[in-house]
C-alpha cells in the first residue's frame, strides 16, 4: 500500500476513535437535535477525519471516467448517487435524531465512498 494512503487512513482512524471517546461534559458546541451535536472533542476528531478523509475522496471527482472504465459506468454511478443520498440522509437523521436511520446511513455511504475510493486509487496494470 502507498504510504500516503496509509497515513490517511490512520487519521481517519484516529479521527473515529476521538469522535467516539467518551466525555464528562457533554456540552454541545452546535446542537442538531436534543441528543445530536459535537462537542469540542468531536470537533476535533471531525477535523482529523477530514485531514485524512479530503485526500482520499478527492480522487474519485478527479478519476471519474477512470473509475467508470474500471468499475463500470451503472456501477460506478449508482455507487455516487447512494453515498450522496446517504450522506443527506445523515443530515435529515442528526435534525429528527433517528439513530435507526443515521447508522443505516453512515454504513451505505461509508461503503460506497470506500468502493468509489478503492477503484479511483488502484493500480491498472
Amino acid at each position: 500500500m502507498n504510504i500516503r494512503l496509509g497515513i490517511y487512513f490512520l487519521l481517519i482512524v484516529v479521527g473515529l476513535v476521538v469522535l467516539a471517546w467518551p466525555e464528562q461534559d457533554d456540552q454541545m458546541m452546535i446542537q442538531f437535535s436534543e441528543t445530536h451535536g459535537p462537542s469540542l472533542l468531536d470537533t476535533a476528531g471531525i477535523v482529523i477525519l477530514l485531514v485524512g478523509y479530503v485526500p482520499l475522496i478527492f480522487p474519485v471527482f478527479t478519476k471519474f471516467s477512470m473509475i467508470q472504465q474500471s468499475a463500470g459506468t451503472i456501477f460506478s454511478k449508482l455507487l455516487f448517487v447512494a453515498a450522496v443520498i446517504c450522506l443527506l440522509l445523515i443530515g435529515v437523521a442528526l435534525v429528527i435524531g433517528s439513530d435507526v436511520l443515521l447508522w443505516v446511513a453512515v454504513t451505505i455511504s461509508a461503503a460506497a465512498q470506500a468502493t468509489l475510493i478503492y477503484f479511483a486509487n488502484r493500480k491498472i496494470a
